[in-house]
Formats: structure tokens, C-alpha cells, sequence
């Protein structure tokens, strides 16, 4: 199974959920699906079933971790200016990254 983000052919069984297969990158450690769910199952998904109520009830331990996160960042990448975070959620990383990168 090759790494979606680095190519490695170096990943490991992660996990198995609602009939999906995760795998992890032993080199950059991204965990990833073997195959995606199809648009059509997302979109069922998002329109139907979910509700994101974790965000606002965790938003202090979710600045905290990412304040860790993109410390850690810093340290390898003291040039970098941008960050994406995809699924940002409420967007307490991406205001965070605002700070301590920008």
C-alpha cells in the first residue's frame, strides 16, 4: 500500500472501521484509507448524519493540542509561512496558526 501524501511503500495495517481499512505511513506517519469513500456516500453522509458538537465542547483542549502541533511544526519548519488543515472543523488550529506562523 503506497503512502497517499510521501509514496513510501513502507505502511502498516492501522485500523479497521465501518468497513474501511486505515493504513499508517511508517516514514511520515500520515494514516490513510486504502480506498475513499465514493462522492456520493460523502455527500449522504455530510447532509444527513453529521453533527460536530465536539468542536465547541473541547474547544480549550483543541487549542491546546494544536498550539503542541504547530510548535512542533516550527521546530522542522522555522520558514514556513502557510499551513492547510483540511477538515479544520470550528477552526481553532487555523486561528492558532495564524499566530504562531503568520
Amino acid at each position: 500500500m503506497e503512502c497517499k501524501i510521501c509514496k513510501s511503500k513502507i505502511t502498516k495495517h492501522f485500523a479497521n472501521k465501518n468497513g474501511y481499512v486505515f493504513y499508517r505511513c511508517i516514514k511520515c506517519k500520515t494514516i490513510f484509507l486504502n480506498h475513499l469513500p465514493s462522492v456520493k456516500k460523502l455527500n449522504n453522509y455530510y447532509s444527513s448524519q453529521f453533527s460536530y458538537t465536539d468542536g465547541l465542547k473541547n474547544e480549550i483542549l483543541i487549542r491546546k493540542r494544536s498550539k503542541q502541533i504547530l510548535m512542533h511544526i516550527k521546530k522542522y519548519l522555522p520558514y514556513g509561512k502557510t499551513l492547510c488543515d483540511v477538515g479544520s472543523g470550528y477552526g481553532w488550529h487555523m486561528l492558532l496558526n495564524i499566530k504562531y506562523l503568520g
